[in-house]
């Protein structure tokens, strides 16, 4: 009742969620703009088509705004990192004697198990980076305690592991000369605080989720013909399209990334 009061004259979802129209119908806005793919089209004044096909989700999001007239052309995403974060990250990298233009970021959690990497082959990539002179830390989110202990268990030395809240998390990776993570919220994350990232992509396609930011690069397995995922229902039983990607190949787009920054 209290947004209803506000009398909005135009209300957008662009998250695609028919319980989001009519929320948009219960405030009462004149103008309730969606698309309607899962229902609440009734809700909705204005419903363009949506584009369908590999298009890059944000992108087909985006075109809501074309729709206004308004200009979508820069898609880059960029984060604001608080300074008393940055503080924090600085701090813990001088407490453990880290040089940040050596210290790489891994990120090895994601939202389905279908996203995940096989353990050893991080661990691989984590040998890699030490025995290459920088200094990996493993990044575990909220659900990746045992994703992150299997990893650093299969180290040769067991690399440090970075759990704290998202804010810290954020400036810590924005002081990484690069980031390693999946189809995941670290790699939008990466993408918009400017730190170069490789990504490693497998249920989806990387046109569908891929930010814009051309600090980012991709590793997946083109040859993999049962795209798109069904999360939860792996068409192949053995997450054939993570397990064709192998350390060599995540190690050499990192170099290049590397190299690059």
């Amino acid at each position: 009742m209290r947004v209803r009061a506000c009398n909005f004259d135009l209300a957008i979802d662009a998250q695609i969620d028919m319980r989001n129209a009519f929320l948009l119908y219960l405030i009462g806005a004149k103008r309730r703009l969606g698309f309607d793919i899962t229902g609440g089209g009734a809700f909705l004044t204005d419903v363009p088509e949506f584009q369908w096909g590999k298009v890059n989700l944000l992108e087909a999001r985006l075109s809501l705004m074309d729709y206004l007239g308004i200009n979508t052309d820069d898609k880059a995403t960029e984060l604001p990192v608080a300074r008393e974060s940055v503080e924090w990250a600085e701090a813990y990298l001088e407490r453990n004697g880290f040089d940040k233009v050596k210290v790489v970021g891994i990120h090895p959690g994601a939202s389905v198990r279908e996203k995940l990497w096989q353990s050893e082959k991080f661990a691989g990539v984590t040998d890699y980076f030490r025995s290459s002179g920088y200094q990996p830390v493993i990044i575990e989110g909220p659900s990746d305690r045992e994703t992150v202990g299997a990893i650093v268990s299969l180290c040769k030395v067991p690399p440090p592991r970075l759990k704290t809240e998202l804010k810290n998390a954020v400036a810590f990776m924005s002081l990484c000369r690069l980031v390693l993570c999946l189809d995941s919220a670290a790699l939008h994350i990466a993408g918009a605080v400017g730190t170069p990232a490789v990504a490693i992509y497998g249920p989806k396609w990387p046109e569908l989720t891929k930010p814009f930011n051309d600090n980012i690069e991709v590793v997946w397995d083109e040859n993999v013909d049962c795209r798109p995922c069904e999360y939860g229902h792996c068409k192949k039983k053995n997450f054939t399209c993570m397990d064709a990607i192998s350390v060599e190949a995540v190690i050499s787009k990192c170099q290049e990334m590397l190299w690059r920054a």
